[in-house]
C-alpha cells in the first residue's frame, strides 16, 4: 500500500432534490445516467477504497440545470444547505465544495460566494462553460475578483459543451471523450485572458488530469504572443493549476502530467459514484503500481494522495484512520 490516508477531491454527491431537478430537465443534458446516493453508501464506498476524507460536490449540470434565475439560485442554496447539514454530520469523513448558480447571474453568484464563506465551505465547484461562455468572459470577471479577494480554492468541473454532433458514434455520453476537452478550452482560455494573472490569489484545481492541457501546453505556448504574453508567463499561469487524476492514472498519462508540473500539484480523486467501485480499485490499483516504481515513491505517494490536499484545504492533521478491513486496492487484479 502506498498510503493508509488519501483524501479523496474529486467525489460526488447526489441528493434527492438534485436528481429531481435533472429528471425535470430531461436528465443531464451531457447523456449521463445519474444514480442514486446516501452518506452510508459514500462511507462504505470511501472505506474499501481506503479514504480517509473527501471533498463532496455536485456534477454537472450542478444547480444551472434549473437556469440562472430565481429556480437556479433557490435550487443552489437547497443544495448547499443540504450538503452542509452532511458535513456536519460527518465531519472527520467530509468536506466540501460549495455550489455556485449560474455564472449569468452575476449578482447571485457572488451572493452564494459570501454566504457559502460564511458556513465555512472549503471551496468551490464551478462548471467549465456556462451555457456558451468559458469562464475568461469579460461579464464574470466581477465573480473572479469576489473569489481572488478571498483565495478561495475552486474546483472547476467539466459540463455539456454545445458541439455538433453533440454524440460520437449518436450515443457516447459527453463526459467519456468531451468532458476532458471542455476543460481544457476553460483552462486555456482562463490563461489567454489573463483572467489567471488578474486573480493570483485564487486557488484553482481542474478535473481529470487538466484534459489534454498537458498534452497541447507547448502548442499553446507557440502563440502566447498573439495575446499579450511572454511563453514564460503563460507556463506560470498553467502550472498555477492542481490536477486531479481522477480516471487519469494510466503510466502514460502520469509521466506527461509529472513533465508537465510539480509533484505538488497533484491531487488524488476517484470520481466515485460516477465511476463504480471495482473500476476506482483497479485505477487506484494502477495509480500505486506506477507509484511503487518511481524513483521518488514515497514522498510522491503521499504528496498525491495526502499532503498536497492537505496544504491546499489547510486540513493539517487528519483524525480518521483507514479502517482495518477496507479491501486493499493492491490486491484487485
Amino acid at each position: 500500500m502506498m498510503s493508509t490516508k488519501r483524501i479523496d477531491t474529486h467525489f460526488h454527491i447526489l441528493l434527492p432534490s438534485f436528481l429531481e431537478a435533472v429528471r425535470a430537465a430531461g436528465n443531464d443534458p451531457a447523456g449521463w445516467i445519474v444514480t442514486e446516493w446516501s452518506p452510508q453508501d459514500a462511507i462504505a464506498a470511501m472505506d474499501k477504497m481506503g479514504i480517509t476524507k473527501t471533498l463532496l460536490s455536485f456534477t454537472s449540470p450542478g444547480p444551472g440545470v434549473s437556469g440562472p434565475g430565481a429556480e437556479g439560485k433557490k435550487l443552489c442554496r437547497s443544495l448547499n444547505e443540504e450538503t452542509l447539514a452532511i458535513v456536519k454530520q460527518y465531519p472527520d469523513r467530509f468536506g466540501w465544495y460549495a455550489s455556485l448558480p449560474n455564472w449569468h447571474d452575476v449578482e447571485g453568484t457572488i451572493e452564494e460566494v459570501k454566504w457559502a464563506l460564511n458556513e465555512a465551505t472549503d471551496g468551490f465547484i464551478i462548471m467549465s462553460n456556462y451555457d456558451d461562455m468559458l469562464l475568461g468572459d469579460p461579464k464574470f470577471e466581477p465573480i473572479w475578483a469576489a473569489l481572488n479577494e478571498v483565495g478561495a480554492v475552486v474546483f472547476i468541473h467539466p459540463t455539456e459543451t454545445n458541439i455538433k454532433p453533440k454524440y460520437i458514434a449518436s450515443s457516447v455520453p459527453q463526459p467519456l471523450i468531451d468532458y476532458p476537452l471542455a476543460t481544457t478550452r476553460t483552462a486555456i482560455d482562463l490563461v489567454l485572458t489573463k483572467t489567471l494573472a488578474k486573480n493570483p490569489d485564487v486557488k484553482l484545481i481542474l478535473s481529470h488530469a487538466g484534459g489534454a492541457l498537458p498534452f497541447l501546453a507547448d502548442r499553446v505556448l507557440s502563440l502566447v504572443g498573439l495575446f499579450g504574453m511572454s511563453a514564460d508567463d503563460a507556463k506560470r499561469d498553467m502550472q498555477r493549476f492542481w490536477l486531479d487524476v481522477a480516471l487519469s492514472t494510466s503510466r502514460s498519462q502520469l509521466q506527461v502530467l509529472l513533465d508537465f508540473t510539480t509533484p505538488d500539484k497533484l491531487l488524488f480523486g476517484t470520481d466515485w459514484p460516477y465511476v463504480k467501485i471495482d473500476n476506482a480499485l483497479r485505477l487506484i490499483k494502477q495509480l500505486d503500481d506506477y507509484l511503487s516504481n518511481h524513483p521518488s515513491s514515497a514522498e510522491l505517494s503521499q504528496a498525491i494522495y495526502h499532503d498536497n490536499a492537505a496544504k491546499l484545504f489547510g486540513w493539517t492533521t487528519l483524525e480518521v484512520e483507514r479502517p482495518a478491513d477496507a479491501i486493499d486496492p493492491s490486491s484487485v487484479s
